[in-house]
């Protein structure tokens, strides 16, 4: 039986940077951020064993509602301090720690329980969910790709798909600027800029509430980078990115490129210098952000062009207080 201890921040951040594969939404400052922004109320706890051995970290987002009480939500957690490469025993483990977590909510008064598992997609992994009364919810599963960056720039140059590759070398041809940003006007427009495309395109990316306050807990431990591409006589930008780097890992967040942008394909040389920026910061690997089957065509392909090692994850789950009785008849992990 796994066993959750709550941490704060100086032991948190200790035991963050032993994990492998970290992602944002299971960092602090994504913790603060939401807070601050939506009123989550954020707690993060070590997971032990049986024996007090440290395997993981977990950070539960919980609310009270009026009328309805309290309310849960985990996003791609548990983390885990080792990689395994036993699918199943890693399956095994997220169901014990996600039965750690329903005893939790029980002390908690938590009546509904959302979790997102960080765990790949697969029968085992799914049937443990299943067994400790989760439902699947009806959102589509998150897939993305990452890349190591462990190579050296010339491997991951020579590691690009061949049409991605020209296009990037076309950008450095063309009279382009690329700069790194943190002005507040700067980040003004790439909101305004990444909602119109959002309003546009009809999809929902990160809030600009969390945005703004993503950018301003950005530390040593929480990296937050724009960077602007410009050409010599726009007033303007004609293309925008930003990544947000947290352990291990540092991940693109939002692109954005005008019409201008894409004739000096803008978008390919602010993502290929994020990726070089992220590896001389020392980050081991650079998500894309999300690519699966639900990923419009085109965003589609100008991400697997990178020709990172894609991941699909077990998807959205749900429990609510009317399983109880049920959980406690059946749950093998009591």
């Amino acid at each position: 039986m796994l066993t959750l201890v709550e941490l704060g921040w100086e032991q948190w951040i200790l035991y963050w940077h032993k994990i492998e594969h970290a992602n944002l939404l299971q960092s602090w400052e994504y913790g603060e951020a939401k807070q601050k922004a939506q009123g989550w109320k954020p707690s993060r706890y070590l997971i032990q064993d049986e024996e007090e051995r440290a395997l993981g970290l977990v950070q539960i987002l919980s609310r009270t509602l009026p009328f309805l009480g309290g309310v849960a939500r985990i996003n791609r957690g548990p983390l885990w301090f080792s990689s395994s490469p036993d699918e199943g025993r890693r399956a095994s483990e997220t169901s014990h720690a996600l039965a750690a977590v329903l005893r939790l909510a029980s002390g908690k008064r938590w009546w509904y329980l959302s979790v997102a598992p960080e765990v790949t997609e697969t029968h085992p992994a799914r049937e443990g969910i299943e067994k400790l009364g989760f439902r699947p919810a009806r959102n589509p599963t998150f897939g993305s790709t990452v890349l190591s960056l462990e190579h050296t720039k010339d491997e991951l140059f020579k590691n690009l798909k061949g049409k991605w590759r020209n296009l990037l070398r076309k950008a450095q041809r063309l009279d382009l600027n690329v700069r790194l940003s943190s002005s507040s006007s700067d980040i003004d427009y790439l909101i305004k800029s990444y909602a119109k495309m959002q309003q546009q395109a009809g999809f929902k990316g990160m809030p600009e509430k969390i945005i703004r306050h993503m950018f301003s807990m950005s530390t040593r431990d929480c990296d937050s980078t724009l960077l602007l591409a410009e050409t010599e006589d726009s007033t303007l930008p004609v293309g925008m990115l930003v990544s947000m780097g947290n352990g291990d890992t540092c991940t693109y967040i939002i692109g954005w490129t005008s019409n201008e942008g894409r004739k000096f394909q803008a978008n390919y040389i602010l993502l290929w210098e994020a990726i070089i920026l992220a590896k001389e910061r020392g980050y081991r690997w650079f998500d894309l952000g999300g690519l699966s089957s639900s990923t419009p065509k085109g965003i589609a392909h100008f991400k697997s062009g990178i020709c990172g090692t894609p991941y699909n994850l077990v998807g959205e789950w749900q429990w609510n207080i009317t399983n109880k009785k049920k959980l406690m008849q059946k749950n093998p992990f009591n």
